[in-house]
């Protein structure tokens, strides 16, 4: 990042720590994985197992739904107000624009699941003699991974679209279809393809990779193959399939990190503002 990126990225910071919002997401964070550990212990007695499998759960649907709202106004909102000429005044491209915000927000949602972990953590070692602590933080790293995967999406709707009505409508319509709807999705388009002759138990290659490569998937393979937490890839075949490896997986989930505000920082250099 340069230091003009690092410049705004330090801006965005400063303004994160005045928001209501920012604490909210730590105190959801902190619900999440401390309020779990508390709420599962103290109503029964589960295991450590339980916890993760639950907590992972809860995350692969809380965790986007926060990342595409951190990154769903990001650019769109100085765009609207006139802010973000002001800052191409200065000695900042587009570029840094985009990389100051994404890392700066990034950073915001590092701290809000750590603090979320910790406490679940501390909850947890209250509670239970031993801790498998390898296990626990291969769930806290691959929810972050997650996380900012949805809020690099957000940014790049926000980056490319103009309106916040429209951002809206699109990072909000992406939650509810990647981490609803897509696996019906894909079944359906198969279905409707081969005219309702299908065995649902033997649809083609094509449709498990589609189903396998967006982050939810991803997301419950990593976790259930590395460090076996959560219900796996229900609905999936992906034992003997190409993809089925978690260094795959992991490349995919990076490539949803890298790749939609890298596109959409292409598409921003052609637009006027």
């Amino acid at each position: 990042m340069t230091d003009a990126g690092r410049a705004i990225a330090r801006t965005d910071l400063r303004i994160a720590k005045r928001s209501k919002g920012v604490w909210a997401t730590v105190a959801l964070f902190v619900l999440c994985f401390g309020g779990l550990a508390y709420a599962l212990t103290s109503l029964s007695s589960p295991s450590v197992d339980n916890y993760l499998d639950v907590t992972a759960t809860v995350a692969s649907l809380l965790a986007p739904l926060v990342g595409i709202v951190f990154g769903y106004q990001a650019v769109v909102a100085e765009r609207e107000s006139g802010t973000i000429a002001l800052a191409l005044s200065l000695p900042h491209s587009r570029r840094d624009i985009i990389t100051g915000k994404l890392a700066a927000r990034a950073l915001v949602l590092t701290a809000a699941l750590t603090t979320g972990a910790i406490t679940g953590l501390v909850v947890l070692a209250l509670r239970y003699p031993t801790i498998p602590l390898a296990r626990y933080l291969g769930l806290y790293a691959t929810t972050l991974a997650y996380t900012i995967a949805f809020l690099a999406l957000g940014t790049a709707f926000s980056t490319s679209i103009t309106t916040s009505r429209r951002v809206m409508g699109a990072a909000f319509g992406s939650y509810i279809t990647l981490v609803m709807l897509w696996s019906d999705l894909v079944d359906i388009v198969a279905l409707l393809l081969f005219r309702f002759r299908l065995d649902p138990s033997s649809f083609p290659l094509w449709a498990e990779t589609l189903k396998f490569a967006t982050p939810r998937p991803l997301y419950a393979y990593l976790l259930a193959d590395t460090i076996d937490v959560g219900p796996g890839t229900p609905g999936l075949v992906v034992d003997t399939q190409w993809f089925a490896s978690p260094t795959i997986a992991a490349a995919i989930l990076l490539a949803w990190l890298a790749l939609p505000p890298t596109l959409a920082a292409l598409h921003f250099d052609t637009q006027e503002l």
